[in-house]
């Protein structure tokens, strides 16, 4: 424990973060910014060349780490036959969820670079709306039920099995049944719970929380735009509170306009971005996710005491409903704020305004017709409707699953 605490303090101390010349007053990413760095993965700009290369190290060491994982499950289920067919299988999910987790990791490397633009765009203030609010509270739901799901792992392995293999796992170091097997044992699940918990669960949050920073400006946009048309003291107090766009001097319609439509563009450069690395991360979050789902399902129907086994999952399968849950409520999100845009450039009192103005408006509102969406893997759109065909499709795999493996 002496040890993991020096070298974390070594992490943090080597990094030699430059700070902005304006002091942000919240920095929303500092969780985040912690795991990225436990993953060895430094954001450009934020640390000294010796701690570059100590991350560096991190990274390739856990990118060793992940196929070594995979691999030892792999030949786990293949050649320890004496385990039971379930086992074998709960070895399977290893190799997909190490897997999936090895591939986050690869993606998070390679778009570090956007992260880092994203974040420091976004930073700086607290969504603070009801539903920004939601969205944090679903995130903490999400890691306390990642959190409950892991205990329960660890009790099983240290309560159930002492001296035996929970499921079957190769390596040259373990002679299965022997005292030496429960130490090794231990050693492997934390080292790999340790890995798939950081490079799964806080990256998922990680688009979430980007996502609900992007919406909140959104929100700040449309509160501005609403305020188009109006005159006089009403103009000037709303101007004043924080839910609107700053604007420097004597405020006019034009003026106004012109600020909004600079800011939409913006944001539209930053939702694009975000969308790109959605269509690469969410290829191993939605394997993961239909597969380990498939196989839970199928698990306990192929088992003795289906409702002890069903209990026996039920963490595993609800941070894995969880998963797919928040990338798709990241696309609703996008969806539904900038509709609210389309309908800001009607909700105001454009009929106050010049011709000039109207004539704007009247392209904001036709180029806003069609919705902003989040897509992944190029192919499916990130929205509530994807979450229930996803979790319809889980079923109907199953259905099928079952009845090959029960026909008599």
């Amino acid at each position: 424990m002496g040890s993991t605490i020096t070298l974390l303090m070594l992490i943090f101390s080597t990094c030699k973060l430059k700070l902005p010349s304006v002091k942000m007053a919240l920095d929303v990413y500092f969780k985040h910014r912690t795991v990225l760095r436990l993953l060895g993965i430094s954001l450009p700009g934020e640390c000294g060349k010796a701690a570059k290369f100590w991350f560096a190290g991190v990274f390739l060491t856990l990118s060793l780490l992940f196929p070594t994982l995979v691999l030892c499950f792999l030949l786990g289920a293949m050649f320890y036959t004496e385990y039971s067919f379930t086992s074998r299988i709960y070895s399977i999910t290893g190799v997909i969820s190490c897997t999936s987790a090895f591939f986050k990791l690869q993606i998070l490397f390679w778009n570090r670079k956007n992260i880092k633009n994203l974040m420091d765009a976004t930073n700086g203030y607290k969504a603070d709306t009801p539903t920004g609010k939601l969205t944090y509270r679903l995130t903490i739901l999400y890691e306390l039920l990642t959190l409950t799901y892991r205990s329960f792992s660890v009790i099983e392995i240290l309560i159930k099995r002492p001296k035996k293999l929970v499921m079957p796992f190769w390596t040259p170091f373990v002679v299965p049944d022997t005292p030496s097997a429960s130490v090794s044992m231990l050693i492997f699940f934390q080292t790999s719970m340790m890995l798939k918990t950081l490079s799964n669960f806080p990256v998922d949050t990680l688009f979430l929380h980007i996502t609900n920073q992007i919406c909140h400006k959104l929100y700040i946009l449309k509160n501005t735009m609403e305020l188009l048309g109006h005159i006089g003291e009403e103009r000037k107090g709303k101007l004043e509170i924080n839910n609107v766009l700053s604007v420097q001097g004597e405020v006019d319609d034009e003026k106004l306009l012109k600020t909004c439509i600079q800011e939409f563009n913006t944001i539209l450069g930053h939702i694009q971005i975000l969308s790109k690395m959605l269509d690469e991360f969410f290829v191993p979050l939605a394997f993961n996710s239909f597969t380990s789902l498939l196989f839970a399902f199928f698990l306990v129907s192929q088992s003795d005491d289906m409702v002890k086994e069903g209990f026996k999952i039920a963490p595993w399968t609800s941070v894995i409903f969880a998963q797919i849950y928040i990338a798709c409520w990241a696309g609703e999100l996008i969806k539904k704020r900038c509709g609210d845009i389309h309908f800001a450039a009607y909700n105001n009192a454009w009929y106050n305004t010049n011709l000039s103005v109207r004539k704007s408006l009247a392209l904001v509102q036709t180029f806003t017709v069609k919705p902003v969406v989040l897509r992944g893997a190029y192919v499916f759109e990130l929205s509530l409707h994807t979450y229930e065909t996803v979790v319809r499709e889980v079923f109907s795999s199953f259905t099928v699953l079952y009845q090959l493996f029960n026909q008599k």
